[in-house]
C-alpha cells in the first residue's frame, strides 16, 4: 500500500457513484484487513525518520507530476519539520 500506483488524475467533480464504490472498496480493505493473519517470517516495515528521508529522496523525481515548484518547497519545509520533531 506504500507504493506508487499509475492512474490518472481526476478532472471535475466525482460523480456520486464513483464516490459510492470508493467507499465500497474502501469498507472492503478494511474488512480484509481485521482479518488479515501475517505468514511466517512476515516482518513489518518500520517506518522512521530514516524512512522517511529515503522516500523523500524518490517523491523529490516524482513531484512535478502533482505540485507546483512552490508546493513543493512547502512540503519540503514541513517533512523537515517532522523529520526534526523529537519523542517526547
Amino acid at each position: 500500500m506504500m507504493r506508487w500506483v499509475g492512474g490518472e488524475h481526476v478532472n471535475g467533480e466525482l460523480a456520486d457513484s464513483r464516490v459510492y464504490n470508493m467507499g465500497v472498496l474502501m469498507g472492503r480493505l478494511h474488512e480484509v484487513a481485521t482479518s488479515f493473519v501475517p505468514p511466517t517470517g512476515f516482518v513489518r516495515p518500520i517506518w522512521g525518520a530514516e524512512s522517511f528521508k529515503r522516500e523523500m529522496t524518490k517523491l523529490e523525481r516524482h513531484y512535478e507530476c502533482f505540485l507546483s515548484g512552490k508546493g513543493w518547497r512547502t512540503y519540503q519545509a514541513a517533512a523537515e519539520k517532522v523529520v526534526s520533531t523529537k519523542k517526547v
